[in-house]
C-alpha cells in the first residue's frame, strides 16, 4: 500500500505510475487475504483451546482428581536417567 500511495513522496513533478502497478496491487491484496485468514484461524484455535481447557478442568473437578507428578529412575546397562511424568 505504501509503495502505491507514496510513489510521489515529495517529488515534483510526480513520477508516472510504475509499469507493474496492477501486479503490486494484486500482491498486496493476496497478502492481505493471507493475513485475514491467519487471524481467523488463530482466533479459532485459541477458542478451541479455551473450550478444551474448561471442559477438561470441569471433568477433573467433578472426579476430584488432584494433579500428580511421578519421578522414576531409568537405568540401562550403559546409561542412567530420570523419567518425569505428570497429569492435571
Amino acid at each position: 500500500s505504501d509503495e502505491i500511495s507514496d510513489h510521489c513522496m515529495g517529488q515534483d513533478p510526480c513520477p508516472s505510475w510504475p509499469a507493474d502497478i496492477k501486479q503490486k496491487e494484486q500482491d498486496g491484496q493476496n497478502l492481505e487475504n493471507v493475513q485475514i485468514g491467519t487471524l481467523i484461524l488463530g482466533g479459532a484455535l485459541i477458542a478451541v483451546g479455551a473450550v478444551i481447557y474448561v471442559v477438561g478442568r470441569k471433568k477433573a473437578a467433578s472426579a476430584k482428581e488432584q494433579p500428580t507428578v511421578t519421578v522414576a529412575p531409568s537405568i540401562t546397562s550403559d546409561t542412567f536417567g530420570v523419567t518425569i511424568g505428570g497429569g492435571f
